[in-house]
Parts: structure tokens; C-alpha cells; sequence
């Protein structure tokens, strides 16, 4: 199970205590009970019309009274309060921590870029500045321009969100930045979360319950689901409510919910129906959206959500039989001949009743089983197919002349499993990871351009995470897939020296070969991204690569071609309209970068022009690439794998 204790879990844990002091504290007890009127109203049923609505309110209001509210007995903020009495309590690293909190922004911000699962740039709407925040989930679902309204707190030397933050979809966004502007000047450089509670969420709820076909709201992220059941246990609980990583793994042990909901409705008090209701669809929430072991770190609502159905399953495995013995590729003499030909043939199959399907279309009888469990799958959305190839002569399959310049991964698959011949290194117990600090040490020695950097030295150790590191992960996952390493039952890595020794010996050339095979083949794409969003994507295209591999053989030797065009032509359908085309590439462009380009110029197949995704990340994207002649003998072998295997059927 993914460990998010650093930073965000962090953040959540500070935040308890500092509540907790605050209620525990006589006088600021009393004073948040006649503050919480004020801050949602004495008919807060006016504006928050559900539990859901309740609980996010709450969890406003105590950002507020934590970082804004000044107390009238102490003269000073809460949080001043807390760091003056409690700070001792803590160790060093801790103390610089929290600390920082009193220098806490609270304003409006833009997200002008976004490295998923790393950081991403905010940029203050007032005054203009940027800020790096650090690592959490929520990065996955951000995009650039993306807007939200709350607080950001200092973390070590960069930002990171404190416990509750708005993050608006287009049209609330509109609305909240129009009341932003609307508010008085003499106000407008002191705006707190009071004044967002009054002038945009709270009138904005009053122009909702005028206008019930207006949508503001999204589906919540986990973070928001986990505070909610967080909030919800402390307050029936007590100290004896569990935290959130004990549910987490207690989920990742059971595959049925009940005995634990029982568990906790016997320590809780649970007063009416209602309350029992909103239980069971809080612990409902977050059952369904947790990640699991089991599901490699997805959820069961996004396994569902991603599932082809096994009779769609079936109907698609006929159509391929059916295809196969209705169409020999090797007649076509042009790309476009066979495609419109392989497009009637799917046309005519998925459109025509069968009788073994009770007189029912496949397409009919595919569509009702995508309604029945919910799979948001549509029509084909990506069709790749196997063009035309003339081989050349086998000569042009020698790679004496293919070095580390070309790719650096034979060399550093070299580099990495060296390193566990001389040392002894057990890995992680759960996901079975490489520890951080060994990572570390093995990267120095990477030859590679795209090395992982290491930003956080020291702090890194306790928490990183392999699959962030990208290249160092991929690398891992190959030396694995290539039988040169293995995991013993005690967790420890060992090397087959067999192997690695003939792996050694070999011409380096052929060992990037028989790499790149292995990775279209043994290594599952889906493993290689820490990124949820990116996963199905990965799947599918690694399920497609036989289709997908001639719009890379067919590339010119030299001849550039930006990202977003390859995508377009990745999703050309004659059907769909230039602009709808255009929208689909801008939208794919970066899924294909890192899903298949990333790794085609890691193994030497295109060389590339890369640009950072932002001046102040350290990520970088592929804005044009080319196949140098290297590369063409790589992709040309690839064919001939394909065709030796069966895959493909084509002249000689």
C-alpha cells in the first residue's frame, strides 16, 4: 500500500493536534463555539443543506479559526498560541515544520504547471508570485489552469496545501474570481476564509437554490472522503477513533466491508438512522475509492470503471478471428486501401445481428453490458492497425555499430545489477521496492541524461518511493523482466549470475534489442507509472503495440515530427472532424510522450527534442522527435520479431 504520510499525511496530523489543543484550551474552546456561529451563520440550514455540505463547512471553518481568527483573551492567533505551549512536545525536524505555519497564504491560485505526483506551480491571483507545493495525491487530477481558493503552508524549503482547499470547476471558478473582484478595495488585501465563506460560497448557494439546473460541484477527491470520515469517527470516538492509515490498511487485509463497519459501530455512538446513513455512505465512499494491493494500487471504483466486460471481452476476441480469416494484409499494396477495407469489415461485423446472440447486434449487446456494470466504455476509441512492410535484407539487422551514445540502458541495467554483487539489499515488504538511499547511490552511476534527480536529500530516505523515481524504476522492472535479477523469499535481491555474466558478454547492441522486446513484452506498462490517470492508457497501448509499432516504422530517417501531430495520427478517424481531432491530440499529447516515446528514446529507437514542462520543475516533455538510421534498424528487427512470432503477416 502506498505510504502518503510525507507531506500531506503530515499536515493532517499537525492539524489534529492543533484542534485538539484549541478544544482542550478552556478559553479558545469557548471563544471557536461563539466564532463557529458566526462563520456559518445562525441558519447555516440556509446553506448547507446535506451532511456532506455540514462537514466541508466545518472543516472551513477550522482552517479559519486555526490561522486567521486573532483570540480576544490571548490577543494572538491560535496558531501562535499553540506553537508557545505545545512546540516543546516536538522533535527538531518537526518544530522547523510547523513553526512555518503562522506564515501560512491563504488567497486564490492558478495552477500554471503540473508534474503529477511530484509537485505543481501555484501562482497567488493577488499577488502574483508562484510557489512550488509539494508532493500529493490531488496532483493527478490537476491540470494547468486549473483554480482553487485556500491556504498553502511553508514545508522545508518548498509549500505544501493545508487540510482544506476549494478546487473549482470552470463555472464556480467564474463565479468565485467575479465575487473576488467585487469585494471592496479597502478589503481586498486582508481577504480571509470568513469573507470566502460569506461573499462567494454562501451567495453563491443562495444563486443555486434560485437556479436548480446549475452544477458547481464535482466528484470529491479521496483526501476530502478521508477527512470526512476522519471528522465524522473523531467526533463519536474520541482518542479511540483510528486514523486513517490504520483504515487504510486494515481495507487492504479484507475484501468484504462488513466485519470492519461492525467493528466500528460498536465503539461508536450512533444516536438516529440518519446518522447510521451517513455512516455507511462515508466508509461506502471510501472503501470504493481507496487504492488496494490487490488492484496494484487502484481502487475498486476504478478497476470497475476500466473493465472491459466478459462478454464484450469474448465479442472482441471473435471480431479478431473474424478479421484474421476475412482479411490477408500482405494484399494490400497502400496504408489506405487496407485500412478502409479492415474499417468495412468492422462496420459490417459490429452492426449485424447475430443468431447466436438472439437476433442482437454486437454493438447492441456490448453496449447493454457496458450499462449494466457501469463501464463508461465508448464505441473504439482507438484503432490502431498493421500496415503493409516489405523486409529488407538480414544484413540490415546487424547492430555492431549501436553504443551507449545510442541508449544508455544496456549500460545502466549493467550498472544496477552490479550493484547487488556487491552489496546485500532487502526490499521494501510491501510493494517490494529498492530502499531510497540505495537508489540513490546506483543513479550517481547512471550514464543516462534522463537520471532520476533526488531533490530532498536526507528526508528522501525515510519516505520516497521507487515507482516516483522513473527511469531508476523502468530500469529495475527490465533487469527483472530480463531474468538478471530476482527477489529470494527473505526479500533480498539477487542476481542470476548466469545470465548477467552472457549479458555482459554480448554485443551491446543486440542486448538494446532483445531490452526492447522485453519491454513490449515482459514488463507490464502499467507498473511502470505512479500516476493513476495513466495507467489505462499504458494498458492499452501495450495491449495495441503490434498495431501501434508501424506508425514508428514508417517514420523517415531524420525527419521530424512534433508530439501532437503523432498523436493525431495516433487517433485519426475520418469520421471525427479536425477540430474534435485537434482536442484529442492536445489532450493525449503528454500520455503518449510518457507512455511510448519516453521509452523508444531511452532504448535509441528516436532521438528527441526535449523541453522542460515548466523554468522551475524539473521534468521535461518530447516536443518533436525523429528516427535516426539506428533507430530504423531497431523498429525494422521489431517487424521481423512480430512476423517470426506470428503477430503480423506481410511479404518477405
Amino acid at each position: 500500500m502506498t505510504d502518503w504520510k510525507e507531506p500531506a499525511f503530515r499536515i493532517d496530523e499537525f492539524t489534529d493536534d492543533i484542534l485538539d489543543f484549541c478544544e482542550s484550551d478552556h478559553d479558545l474552546f469557548l471563544e471557536m463555539v461563539q466564532v463557529r456561529e458566526k462563520f456559518l451563520t445562525k441558519t447555516p440550514g440556509k446553506y448547507y443543506q446535506t451532511p456532506d455540505e455540514e462537514d466541508m463547512a466545518e472543516m472551513r471553518f477550522n482552517d479559519y479559526f486555526i490561522y486567521d481568527y486573532t483570540s480576544k483573551n490571548y490577543k494572538k492567533k491560535p496558531i501562535d498560541v499553540f506553537l508557545s505551549k505545545m512546540l516543546h512536545k516536538y522533535n527538531q525536524r518537526d518544530k522547523e515544520i510547523i513553526q512555518g505555519f503562522n506564515k501560512s497564504i491563504f488567497s486564490g491560485f492558478t495552477i500554471s504547471a503540473v508534474l503529477p505526483g511530484y509537485y505543481f506551480i501555484a501562482k497567488d491571483v493577488c499577488s502574483g508570485k508562484e510557489y512550488k507545493v509539494r508532493k500529493n495525491r490531488a496532483t493527478f487530477q490537476f491540470k494547468k489552469d486549473d483554480y482553487f481558493i485556500g491556504r498553502i503552508l511553508p514545508f522545508e524549503s518548498d509549500y505544501v496545501l493545508s487540510g482544506i482547499n476549494l478546487f473549482l470547476p470552470d463555472e464556480f471558478s467564474y463565479l468565485a474570481k467575479r465575487s473576488w473582484r467585487d469585494l471592496p478595495m479597502q478589503v481586498s488585501d486582508h481577504i480571509n476564509p470568513l469573507m470566502i465563506e460569506r461573499e462567494i460560497l454562501q451567495r453563491s448557494k443562495s444563486k443555486r437554490i434560485e437556479d436548480e439546473n446549475v452544477e458547481y460541484y464535482t466528484q470529491e477527491p479521496i483526501e476530502i472522503i478521508e477527512k470526512k470520515l476522519r471528522n465524522f469517527l473523531k467526533k463519536r470516538m474520541g482518542k479511540k477513533a483510528p486514523s486513517i492509515k490504520s483504515l487504510r490498511k486494515k481495507i487492504n487485509r479484507i475484501t468484504e466491508p462488513t466485519p470492519l463497519i461492525e467493528e466500528l459501530l460498536r465503539e461508536m455512538h450512533i444516536s438516529s438512522q440518519e446518522e447510521f446513513i451517513k455512516f455507511q455512505q462515508l466508509f461506502n465512499d471510501f472503501w470504493n475509492r481507496s487504492p488496494r494491493d490487490e488492484f496494484q494500487g487502484k481502487s475498486p471504483e476504478e478497476v470497475a470503471s476500466e473493465s472491459m466486460g466478459p462478454v464484450e471481452n469474448e465479442l472482441l476476441n471473435e471480431f479478431m478471428k473474424y478479421a484474421k480469416k476475412n482479411i490477408d494484409i500482405t494484399k494490400f499494396s497502400n496504408k489506405d486501401e487496407m485500412e478502409q477495407t479492415i474499417r468495412s469489415f468492422q462496420e459490417k461485423w459490429l452492426n449485424e445481428p447475430q443468431e447466436k446472440l438472439n437476433g442482437k447486434t454486437p454493438f447492441q449487446v456490448m453496449r447493454e453490458e457496458r450499462e449494466r456494470i457501469h463501464s463508461p466504455r465508448k464505441g473504439f476509441p482507438i484503432n490502431f492497425q498493421v500496415n503493409p512492410i516489405n523486409l529488407r535484407q538480414e544484413d540490415h539487422f546487424h547492430f555492431n555499430n549501436i553504443n551507449e551514445k545510442d541508449s544508455p540502458v544496456v549500460r545502466d541495467i549493467e550498472t544496477f545489477v552490479s550493484y547487488f554483487l556487491e552489496n546485500r539489499i532487502k526490499v521494501t515488504r510491501v510493494n517490494r521496492w529498492i530502499p531510497f538511499k540505495h537508489l540513490k547511490i546506483i543513479t550517481k552511476n547512471f550514464i543516462s541524461p534522463d537520471r532520476d534527480e533526488f531533490i530532498d536529500i536526507g528526508y528522501e530516505e525515510c519516505w520516497g518511493q521507487e515507482q516516483e523515481k522513473i527511469y531508476i524504476h523502468f530500469i529495475h522492472l527490465l533487469a527483472q523482466s530480463a531474468q538478471l535479477i530476482y527477489t529470494d523469499k527473505q526479500g533480498y535481491v539477487q542476481v542470476n549470475q548466469d545470465h548477467f555474466k552472457n549479458f555482459t558478454e554480448n554485443n551491446y547492441g543486440e542486448n538494446v534489442f532483445k531490452l526492447l522486446i522485453d519491454w513490449i513484452e515482459k514488463v507490464n506498462w502499467e507498473d511502470l507509472y505512479p500516476a493513476a490517470q495513466v495507467k489505462p492508457y499504458a494498458q492499452e497501448y501495450q495491449g495495441k503495440i503490434v498495431g501501434l509499432w508501424p506508425s514508428i516504422h514508417e517514420l523517415k530517417p531524420y525527419e521530424r515530427i512534433d508530439t501532437i501531430s503523432f498523436t493525431k495520427y495516433l487517433y485519426y478517424d475520418d469520421r471525427k472532424g479536425e477540430e474534435e481531432l485537434e482536442e484529442i491530440a492536445r489532450e493525449l499529447s503528454m500520455i503518449v510522450d510518457s507512455v511510448l516515446l519516453r521509452y523508444l528514446n531511452w532504448f535509441g529507437v528516436i532521438d528527441a527534442q526535449k523541453v522542460k514542462y515548466h523554468p522551475r520543475l524539473l521534468g521535461w516533455t518530447i516536443k518533436e522527435f525523429w528516427i535516426t538510421n539506428n533507430g530504423r534498424k531497431l523498429a525494422d528487427r521489431v517487424v521481423l520479431d512480430f512476423w517470426e512470432k506470428g503477430k503480423i503477416k506481410m511479404k518477405k
